[in-house]
């Protein structure tokens, strides 16, 4: 796995500056992100209009592809926040690099850079995830936080370890908390199992008494960590039927009791009255749900008809196999199927059920084996998991286990049966920290969460939203996604989210951007760094509006490596429109001949250094955008005077070959050039040597405090240079007429 390289925590105590390549992220007011970064830009933590950016990685998880140890990998899974001063942190970096980017609901829309990601807050407002109208249930598991950290169930110690992932859990959007009415309703198909929060007790008599305490207080805890407002109560079929009660003496018993028999109704009978007393009584009997898991229509018609003799009004949940007409008469206002029995005939059930006021989701669990999110699930799946149920018809989600974790889900996330893939059985961490997995589904969920407000607000064109997500569910359908191993994940999110945060959500702003592209005397530089600046820094002090320039320029960087890294794909060709302009300036490194060899590769001969410019035009015009090219400046080393006359010799360094290969492109292609080493050719030796220098990084001892001392640069340019060198490329846009001049001031 590749490094995170941090460079330093300077400029301000609480700024965090590391490397890094994802290039933009779009939120809305009010969302929380977490954004995959690698290793091409530099990111700078901090805040700035509402807008936070929170430096974290991935730590990695070790995992068998079967259970049998012969097949182990690496997932980087656990996403960490990186705290500044954090001794671990050396040893901690072999995860990639993600960001937690947060926008509050009253966050300035606009653009804003930290370092080089720029995040764009739009003008709409995702609501907190306990508003969210998506229903998503992630089952709980109490005792797994318990047997890890060695506490009491539900003591003070236990409550206090389960709520940053209960709490982290409601932030996702999880709607309903998990409760159990019988030991083991699972059997123990779980490292660890679940237990009653019932206490149930047979009297001598024959009569039944039970104890809520745990219950209760657990319905809170969850409710004071923003879970629910469903209470999903496990259940009246367990596995195998298999019950158990004390009796008076304190005598322990399981028997195996099926619906329809006088134990079955003797034994849940008195329950549910009682039960249905005590919920009235505490003001939750609306949201309280009798859940059952994978049962046929025959058992659960036998339990159902029982519920409402016992407890009228009482709701009913299910994950089944089948549509829900094969329950036909039968109540349930919360149906779940599973994704790999879905037909289309199910489809045009979602509709009545949802004007009844019914809700109906899918799931995944141990099947299918795409999309799901287990370890060794492509990152997108997660993703159109979240997101698809929305898309075509359904309310939400399910997943079967949010934390039934192996013994130590940090060093091995394996559950060593042949039924669970590593992965199956959790998705948040015992800390509470998100995986990886839970991070790609809560995505995909706030996607669609976005789109039911495009939809229901109506004021992006609602038709042509709908229809839309019409076209991309029924492209991205989900038979195939299902059977096709090489289902492509990936587009559908790319579309889903251009369909969410693209033009049309943002008001339709199609002005124009300019895009620049270059080396170390184009790029921007930190406060530490002054009074070093780039022209290209320096540019935005031109620009009518500073926001529409984004400086992709990196000191150390050629046209070589712009385009072999990826940096000229994810930075600038992927987001151009028509309109928009990019400025490239290269040479200084493309003819540096000690640059021939990895990591570093810059250097090209004059002839690969204009056909990869070339390749930059293509590519620009692909877009129905524009390209200028500037020439790289002169370096000050070629100053020279002779009886009072100065001379700039522009070719130093070997850079003439380079300077004539832009000039002949730019002619044979019909491209601006911006020929700012010529102004300084004829424009430097009538300010000057000592004017001339005083543009470059020609720094005394002591004039500076971040250079005490001194600096003796030929090559780069401080800020005064920086802003003669922008003055000039302005200046060349006008008089050349380029539309690139209606982007600065006048």
């Amino acid at each position: 796995m590749k490094k995170l390289s941090v460079i330093c925590a300077i400029a301000c105590w609480n700024s965090v500056t590391f490397e890094c390549s994802a290039t933009s992220v779009t939120l809305w007011r009010g969302e929380t992100a977490y954004v995959d970064i690698s290793s091409q830009l530099s990111v700078v933590s901090g805040q700035k209009g509402g807008v936070s950016v929170t430096p974290g990685y991935y730590d990695e998880v070790a995992y068998e592809m079967q259970p049998n140890g012969v097949d182990v990998r690496l997932r980087p899974d656990v996403w960490r926040e990186f705290k500044v001063g954090d001794a671990s942190w050396s040893s901690r970096v072999d995860g990639p690099a993600a960001c937690k980017i947060v926008a509050s609901a009253d966050a300035r829309p606009g653009v804003y850079k930290f370092g080089e990601l720029e995040v764009t807050v739009l003008d709409r407002v995702l609501p907190p995830a306990k508003e969210w109208k998506y229903f998503l249930d992630l089952w709980q598991h109490p005792w797994a936080v318990s047997r890890y950290f060695g506490v009491e169930p539900f003591s003070k110690e236990h409550y206090e370890r389960m709520e940053p992932i209960w709490r982290n859990l409601a932030e996702c959007g999880c709607k309903a908390l998990t409760v159990t009415l019988l030991d083991l309703p699972w059997n123990h198909q779980c490292y660890d199992g679940y237990h009653s929060m019932v206490g149930r007790v047979k009297n001598a008599d024959g009569s039944w008494t039970f104890d809520y305490s745990t219950f209760d207080e657990y319905v809170e805890f969850g409710r004071r960590c923003g879970l629910g407002p469903d209470i999903a109560c496990y259940t009246m079929c367990p596995w195998k039927y298999r019950v158990s009660w004390k009796d008076a003496g304190g005598g322990d018993h399981r028997e195996k009791f099926l619906p329809g028999t006088p134990e079955f109704e003797d034994y849940w009978g008195a329950f549910l009255e009682d039960f249905a007393a005590h919920l009235k009584a505490k003001g939750w009997f609306d949201d309280t749900y009798i859940a059952m898991d994978e049962r046929g229509p025959d058992d659960v018609r036998k339990i159902v008809d029982l519920i409402q003799a016992k407890a009228p009004g009482m709701k009913v949940s299910i994950c089944g196999k089948t549509k829900p007409s094969a329950f036909a008469g039968i109540k349930i206002e919360n149906f779940c199927q599973n994704l790999i029995h879905l037909r289309d005939n199910f489809l045009p059930e979602l509709p009545p059920r949802r004007e009844m006021g019914y809700r109906t989701t899918f799931y995944v669990c141990c099947s299918a084996k795409h999309p799901n999110t287990f370890m060794e699930s492509p990152r997108d799946e997660g993703f159109y998991l979240g997101a698809y149920p929305v898309m075509s018809g359904f309310d939400g989600f399910l997943r079967w286990a949010a934390n039934s974790w192996p013994e130590d889900p940090y060093k091995d996330a394996s559950f060593n049966t042949k039924s669970w893939k590593a992965g199956d059985t959790f998705l948040i961490y015992p800390g509470g920290e998100l995986s990886q997995r839970l991070i790609d589904l809560r995505s995909g969920i706030v996607a669609a969460e976005k789109l039911r407000i495009l939809r229901e607000q109506g004021t992006v064109d609602g038709e042509r939203i709908e229809e839309k997500m019409a076209d991309i569910a029924k492209r991205y359908h989900y038979y195939p996604a299902v059977r096709n191993p090489s289902f492509d994940f990936a587009s559908f999110r790319r579309e889903v989210e251009a369909l969410v945060n693209g033009p049309a959500v943002c008001g339709g702003d199609d002005a124009p951007q300019l895009y620049l592209a270059g080396d170390s005397i184009m790029a921007d530089y930190a406060d530490n760094c002054a009074p070093q600046m780039g022209w290209g820094q320096a540019l935005k002090s031109f620009m009518k509006d500073p926001e529409r320039l984004h400086n992709f320029a990196k000191s150390g960087w050629s046209a070589r490596r712009f385009r072999e890294s990826g940096r000229w794909e994810g930075c600038i060709a992927s987001k151009l429109k028509p309109g928009d302009w990019v400025i490239a300036s290269f040479a200084h490194n493309d003819s540096n001949k000690r640059r021939n060899k990895p990591p570093k590769n810059d250097y090209s001969t004059p002839e690969e250094y204009k056909a990869f410019l070339a390749g930059f035009v293509a590519d620009v015009k692909s877009k129905g955008a524009n390209i200028a090219f500037a020439t790289c400046v002169p370096h000050s080393d070629g100053f020279a005077e002779k009886d009072g006359v100065m001379t700039v010799d522009g070719g130093a360094e070997g850079l003439a070959p380079y300077r004539q290969a832009l000039r002949e492109l730019c002619a044979e292609l019909d491209v601006p050039l911006l020929d700012i080493n010529a102004c300084a050719e004829a424009e430097f030796p009538k300010m000057g040597m000592e004017k001339s220098l005083a543009l470059y990084m020609r720094i005394k001892p002591g004039e500076f405090e971040n250079y005490p001392d001194g600096k003796d640069d030929h090559a780069h340019i401080r800020d005064a240079g920086a802003h003669w060198f922008a003055n000039v490329a302005v200046k060349l846009a006008r008089e050349q007429g380029l539309g690139l001049a209606d982007l600065f001031r006048n």
